[in-house]
């Protein structure tokens, strides 16, 4: 048997859900199955082709490699940036505002209901391996290993990244340094604080797929960017537009679009979303655009709405592209990393289904104050959701006949009603070639830009490189 020992190096939090229990880190249930398909791959791809079937366990009907990995984490670390802050609102209920952290968005009854980080300085990893072969290729390619995979949930987004900083041999440790050319493209962050870090990331995924409309800015011209996925995908030669002007068609009763191009589920490519949220703020001096005036019949108070998607057979799509935070002295070097688009194979897989989820926009009274009624509507299947629409139906009769709903928030309500079976629409046929679209964007950055929050606040300055023209 043969040993190997390495340390790593954690760039990013990994984010568990049992944060503060033993073995709440970086595990080699997630490790292994990842790094035998990497080794694999490798073995496939060289010149000559590795026979590697001889290593696998068993009799080599197993995809496994047959080495056993352990992984100790040292020095826990709680460093301010790296720490989630809750504040409670008048209500009594929780919230967390980290960047990238989907799962932590919105209230929570509880503090322990959020997801919470994993922050070690460094971890050992040990492997026992009975072919000497193997191990020697497992000494050659775990560096290049971590210095392209994230672990953890929210990975593609940046969490959970680790590098091998050297390798113990006989007691001595040898330094070893982060792989060079590991993607195409790298964003240079000028400042090693985490949470700056994620929301830099953040600042350039939202302008890459969905744009960028900070309201709050009202006197920066740099408050709204359109998305590059959207200005790409109706350049191309074959055009075709985004789904969003047509969801507000569909549901909040715009007006068609003088467009031409057909509306595909575009965004779905950089990653599948399960729902879409519009807000709609009134404006500073307390009135909205006059567009808008008769889907909503009311200028003063802010409205949200939430669109469900569904997929019979499809629950998720992950994005192709991977942001590799690796912290340096005084700066973070954040690599774009490409993987496969994962396309549905066939026609009948195309079609996602579209369809309200929940709002707040519709108002009765109650003792004498307005509050919301909330209709929510989570069933995948049209017979559901019918039976779910007449029961609020009855609701709203009887709202409207005892006086407590006016006229125009029970048209709203039946308009809501009505579209609330469901509509389709399907995703492109083909995937995206991420480098004219990351391209396309980088020309648009420039070579330098400044990352800024919804404040209009500068958060880090950030270089664009793409390696191929150094």
């Amino acid at each position: 048997m043969y040993t190997l020992r390495f340390t790593l190096k954690q760039h990013t939090p990994l984010i568990h859900f049992q944060h503060d229990q033993d073995g709440a880190t970086l595990r080699a249930s997630e490790v292994k199955p990842k790094l035998d398909r990497f080794l694999i791959q490798k073995f496939i791809e060289a010149n000559p082709v590795i026979d590697y079937k001889k290593w696998l366990i068993g009799n080599g009907d197993n995809p496994a490699l047959d080495y056993k990995m352990k992984i100790v984490p040292e020095k826990e670390t709680k460093a301010e940036d790296e720490t989630l802050k809750f504040t409670q609102n008048d209500f009594g209920k929780w919230k967390s505002d980290y960047p990238m952290l989907l799962a932590n968005m919105g209230l929570k009854e509880t503090k322990e209901e959020f997801r919470q980080f994993s922050f070690f300085e460094k971890h050992q990893i040990s492997f026992n391996v009975y072919n000497k072969s193997l191990k020697d290729k497992i000494k050659e390619l775990l560096p290049h290993f971590f210095a392209t995979h994230n672990f953890g949930n929210r990975h593609t987004k940046g969490f959970g990244s680790f590098t091998v900083s050297g390798v113990n041999e006989n007691g001595i440790f040898h330094p070893i340094p982060v792989p060079q050319n590991i993607g195409i493209y790298f964003l240079e962050i000028t400042t090693i604080n985490t949470r700056k870090v994620f929301e830099a990331i953040d600042y350039y995924w939202k302008r890459l797929k969905s744009g960028i409309n900070y309201s709050d800015v009202w006197d920066d011209p740099n408050k709204y960017k359109k998305s590059e996925l959207f200005n790409h995908i109706n350049s191309l030669p074959a055009p075709y537009t985004w789904e969003k002007r047509w969801l507000k068609e569909k549901f909040y009763g715009l007006p068609p679009s003088i467009t031409t191009n057909t509306p595909k589920f575009a965004r779905a490519l950089l990653g599948l979303p399960d729902k879409f949220e519009f807000v709609r703020n009134p404006q500073k001096n307390g009135i909205r655009k006059k567009k808008y005036h008769e889907i909503e019949g009311d200028y003063l108070n802010s409205l949200k709405w939430t669109i469900g998607v569904t997929h019979p057979t499809i629950d998720r799509i992950p994005s192709p592209i991977v942001f590799k935070p690796i912290k340096e002295d005084k700066k973070t070097v954040v690599y774009l990393l490409f993987q496969q688009q994962v396309i549905p194979a066939n026609d009948s897989a195309q079609s996602f289904l579209f369809s309200p989820a929940a709002t707040n926009e519709i108002k009765y009274n109650k003792n004498g104050r307005q509050q919301p009624f909330k209709m929510e509507f989570t069933f995948k299947s049209s017979e559901e959701r019918q039976v779910k629409a007449n029961n609020y139906l009855e609701k709203l009769i009887r709202l409207k006949d005892s006086g407590a709903m006016d006229e125009l928030n029970f048209i709203k309500a039946k308009g809501y009603l009505e579209r609330a079976l469901q509509y389709t629409l399907d995703i492109p046929t083909s995937p995206l070639n991420l480098i004219q679209l990351i391209d396309g964007f980088h020309k648009e950055l420039g070579n330098q830009f400044t990352a800024i929050d919804f404040r209009g606040n500068s958060i880090a300055k950030v270089t664009v490189v793409n390696t191929k023209k150094l």
